[in-house]
């Protein structure tokens, strides 16, 4: 779960002077380097031999140096390119280190350039912030400069699992936001002028499945939400995408008279997942050779990443994606019908990175796609599923679900972009 900075746990404005000063205090309180330094009373060689590994590896910058990597990070995006927003990721790592690595490369530039925003923003087209980060490290005199370009590419495994490297990294969203990776996880996040860090990644994933009943009884179906909601959030357009009980038809609700399968359902997504688990589950064919076994799998992967993309896009469109709980497409561009949904619901709100929480009304709760999505859940029969996912255009992502209660829905607020999930 995130935690933010500030009194009273809240999220309190911080300047970039601060941030670098907890962002540092941070990347020291890792659980590695806090285990690496505790054995100093214990076997004070290998606590040695681990912090000098730590310091190649995931070298912590100095004060100075980590206000001009933020600095930099912070003011390089506000910058366009012929015409478009600078988009970039920092990497503080030396290009030693990176040579050492076999799922890396490197350009290592013939001339290190001076770290400047105007120069980041003039390198930016040229690194893709996922699959290319701009190479940044102290020369001999302690000066930061960029020093050439790390390539990572598309390391994924699986559906969506990826390594992370351990060297700090630092991306530049959009204006204003930036997050921070440190040793394969999410360290920080910086936006709208609070910051938040990160002991764990928000399970929402339990939540939904524990909390919500999302696939209670089949505990994939949790997860391929989760992926959705990352590609909800990736293309941009903002959206909504509503869960329903298998069988049951949902209230509120009106779909569009032509966004819908024929046949009352679409089982792409739901016959993607499921043949994938299987060639996971060892129960694919086992009379192909070991090169078709390969390709059969790659083929599976592709159509359940393929089938993901589809569905995620559906939510581009006004109205709402409607998925039922067993992975059955119902139909997008839905229109939630407000007109007898009750008046008097309670939002218990909760901040996914801080903790608080607080109630209101529906009436008071802000933006008319976020209230029909509580109307929505409160209108759901009991015993029936009831959760909306939804997705503000600038990268906000709200999740609400009926509550045991009557008449209560359960706001959780506000992942930004993804991150932290």
């Amino acid at each position: 779960m995130g935690e933010t900075v500030g009194e009273g746990g809240t999220g309190t404005l911080r300047s970039l002077g601060e941030l670098s000063s907890d962002v540092i205090r941070a990347m020291h309180d890792h659980s590695f380097r806090r285990q690496a330094s505790e054995q100093e009373h214990t076997n004070p060689a290998m606590a040695r031999a681990n912090l000098a590994n730590l310091d190649h590896t995931a070298p912590v910058p100095s004060d100075t140096q980590a206000r001009l990597l933020l600095d930099t990070a912070f003011f390089g995006g506000l910058l366009e390119e012929e015409g478009r927003r600078a988009t970039f990721t920092l990497a503080f790592v030396s290009p030693a280190s990176v040579a050492e690595k076999s799922d890396l490369d490197a350009l290592v530039f013939a001339k290190p350039l001076p770290l400047s925003p105007k120069r980041l923003a003039k390198l930016a087209p040229a690194a893709h912030p996922g699959a290319t980060y701009v190479g940044v490290f102290p020369n001999a005199g302690g000066e930061l400069e960029i020093w050439g370009l790390v390539h990572r590419g598309d390391r994924t495994f699986g559906v969506d699992l990826e390594i992370d490297p351990w060297f700090l990294r630092v991306r530049a969203h959009r204006p204003g936001t930036l997050s921070g990776h440190y040793i394969g996880g999410l360290l920080f996040l910086y936006t709208r002028g609070a910051v938040h860090f990160f002991q764990a990644r928000y399970d929402l994933l339990g939540v939904l499945r524990e909390r919500f009943r999302v696939g209670e009884d089949d505990g994939e179906v949790a997860q391929v939400i989760c992926r959705l909601v990352r590609r909800l959030l990736d293309h941009g357009h903002g959206g909504a995408l509503l869960i329903v009980t298998h069988g049951v038809s949902p209230k509120a609700l009106r779909f569009h008279e032509s966004y819908g399968p024929a046949d009352q359902r679409c089982t792409m997504l739901r016959a993607a997942v499921r043949a994938y688990e299987d060639d996971l589950g060892g129960r694919g064919s086992t009379k192909q050779t070991p090169e078709k076994a390969v390709h059969e799998r790659y083929r599976r992967e592709r159509r359940y990443v393929d089938a993901l993309g589809f569905v995620a896009q559906l939510t581009a469109v006004d109205g709402a994606t409607v998925l039922d709980d067993e992975l059955h497409l119902l139909g997008f561009g839905a229109i939630i019908v407000t007109t007898d949904a009750p008046d008097d619901i309670v939002v218990r709100v909760e901040n996914v990175y801080t903790g608080g929480t607080e109630t209101m009304r529906v009436s008071d709760f802000p933006g008319t796609r976020h209230r029909s999505a509580i109307q929505f859940c409160a209108s759901q029969p009991d015993d029936t599923l009831g959760v909306a996912l939804v997705a503000s255009q600038d990268g906000q992502l709200s999740v609400f679900a009926k509550a045991p209660e009557n008449r209560t829905v359960i706001a959780l607020r506000s992942f930004e972009l993804g991150l932290g999930i």
